[in-house]
């Protein structure tokens, strides 16, 4: 017994669609063969108490980042802009990103761009913790605005901007 019908309708921006299928068109099957069931995969059995230590999910752990941050900006004396950089985090920062890093002072409208081989020679803020200080050798001469800002080209930004950059308005002596 083969009976095929299809139905369809157009109402009101609808279309309604129908099929059917005789017991004979669903079977799927060589004619007068019936079907036979098919028997389920076996299950492996496990014990549940292990000896095994556990694995670790991830084969890679997250690494913990450096995160920079500008502690302090002030002028000295002579009314010298000085700052003080803190590596923030937790996570080392490998020496090409050393090379790569940069640290902007803008004084007004005016800014001088720095590396991170001219600021931090000895490397320190390659280390978690470490604090270092930076002479610019620039002079203020009226009431300025300074901000300080470490960017490092290539690299995703920082989650938090809040300590990265530092602004502050100094009024020279």
């Amino acid at each position: 017994m083969k009976s095929k019908c299809f139905l369809g309708a157009f109402m009101g921006g609808w279309i309604i669609l129908g099929l059917c299928l005789s017991a004979g068109a669903v079977q799927f099957s060589e004619k007068n063969k019936p079907l036979n069931a098919v028997k389920p995969a076996a299950r492996k059995k496990t014990s549940t108490t292990s000896t095994q230590p556990r694995q670790s999910l991830s084969k890679n752990p997250i690494k913990s980042l450096p995160a920079f941050g500008i502690e302090k900006i002030w002028l000295d004396r002579q009314n010298i802009i000085h700052f003080t950089l803190k590596n923030r985090g937790k996570g080392t920062l490998s020496a090409a990103q050393h090379a790569k890093g940069k640290v902007r002072v803008s004084v007004g409208n005016v800014s001088k761009t720095f590396d991170f081989k001219t600021v931090d020679p000895a490397q320190l803020l390659r280390k978690p913790g470490k604090t270092l200080s930076f002479n610019t050798h620039l002079a203020v001469t009226q009431a300025v605005r300074v901000k300080v800002k470490i960017f490092f080209p290539g690299r995703k930004p920082e989650i938090s901007l809040k300590s990265n950059p530092l602004t502050i308005t100094e009024r020279y002596t």
